[in-house]
């Protein structure tokens, strides 16, 4: 049995690996070669296991074949440790396996016999991270089958060295909460129709979701550089940075944050771009990299909104036709330019036009149009909500 000054030793090399996991989760295997020594052990399991639906996996593992431990999940549900002694277990409770299931009746299990064996491993001390309702996270360390169980020792490096590991599976959740709720937010702003960039202090953009790439792309009059976005004509240009520079600049100021709209004119002589650039009050940590000061929208009236015929089928049961007459209206056309393209007259384009009225609710023309583009969401030059990061 190692001393106790060696088992001080060994929870100062634990404590300072497990938190290195904490930014870099691929050193997990590394921590757990180093519990699997420190205990003695045969080997060392990070893992998960759902009491409810009797499912688990390995998450990190260290000293037993891939292949067996790929199997495991074919097993969980026989697990006689979860099956037999699973409603012991709590958050910040550490024990030996034998503590809730006796030996002799773990290896009359196939779960034994069939998978443990194969394993080699008998006599486990577990750790509960955390257990949230029928969600538990174990670390294990396991004995081979010819070694003895833990010590009294050995079990209470265990109970030394949890409390470090629950603070870095608190915080790698944390980051990885943080990465996929921003992940999330990315897909979101790809899916709106309308541009959208984040600027920081200096104007340049940090964040530009797939609508604004397209438009940038398209070179038509506005274009994003390394210094941000510029437009091509000089009057709208010096607007535009004279709006940018005024709203970054509200960011880090006591003035009341409004926005300002401008128009930007094409190349191509088609309708002109609409730029809105209203800054943003962030409540920021003071190291944060690169903050957000300013958002900027663009809007290309030429741009066809997709799924409208679809949605308005679904949503308001119009007929094909009615439709695509509310579709063609959208696009700009008029109604004796939609009876002409539909070949029909122009009394008929105002029935299917009054149908469409009718069962969207709408009182005309304008009020239609408002509503279908109220679906890609509205936009106001007012103060913007607090927003922590």
């Amino acid at each position: 049995m190692p001393r106790s000054r060696d088992l001080e030793r060994e929870l100062l090399i634990l404590i300072d690996l497990v938190y290195q996991c904490a930014t870099d989760p691929g050193r997990w295997p590394v921590f757990l070669d180093q519990l699997t020594g420190a205990t003695n052990s045969r080997g060392a399991t990070f893992m998960l296991h759902d009491l409810a639906a009797s499912r688990g996996a390995s998450i990190w593992q260290h000293g037993f074949d891939p292949e067996v431990i790929a199997q495991y999940p074919g097993w969980a549900d026989q697990n006689t440790y979860f099956v037999e002694g699973g409603h012991r277990l709590s958050t910040g409770v550490v024990a030996r396996g034998e503590d809730a299931v006796a030996d002799e009746r773990v290896i009359r299990t196939a779960f034994f016999n069939e998978y443990l064996r194969k394993a080699d491993t008998l006599h486990h001390v577990a750790a509960c991270i955390f257990r949230e309702e029928a969600i538990v996270a174990l670390l294990l360390a396991q004995k081979a089958i010819n070694q003895s169980s833990h010590s009294a020792a050995e079990k209470r490096l265990m109970e030394a060295v949890l409390p470090h590991v629950q603070r870095t599976v608190a915080i790698q959740r944390r980051i990885d909460g943080i990465d996929l709720g921003r992940a999330a937010a990315f897909d979101a702003l790809d899916r709106l129709s309308i541009g959208i960039c984040l600027l920081d202090r200096l104007g340049r953009a940090i964040v530009v979701n797939r609508a604004a790439r397209s438009i940038f792309d398209q070179n038509d009059g506005l274009t994003l550089g390394a210094a941000g976005v510029r437009a091509d004509n000089p009057q709208a240009g010096s607007t535009l940075h004279a709006i940018i520079t005024r709203a970054c600049r509200v960011a880090t100021t006591q003035d009341e944050p409004t926005g300002d709209l401008t128009l930007v004119p094409r190349r191509s002589g088609r309708r002109a771009f609409t730029v809105l650039v209203s800054p943003l009050r962030l409540q920021l940590f003071e190291l944060a990299n690169q903050p957000p000061a300013a958002i900027l929208l663009v809007a290309d009236p030429e741009q066809r909104a997709e799924g409208v015929e679809e949605a308005l089928v679904r949503l308001y049961k119009l007929t094909p036709m009615e439709s695509r007459v509310a579709r063609m209206l959208l696009d700009g056309e008029s109604v004796e330019s939609i009876a002409g393209s539909l070949g029909v007259t122009g009394n008929t384009a105002r029935t299917h036009l009054k149908r469409v009225f009718s069962k969207t609710g709408t009182r005309g023309q304008a009020d239609l149009m408002r509503l279908i583009l109220g679906w890609a969401g509205r936009v106001t030059l007012g103060p913007t909500s607090s927003v922590r990061r």
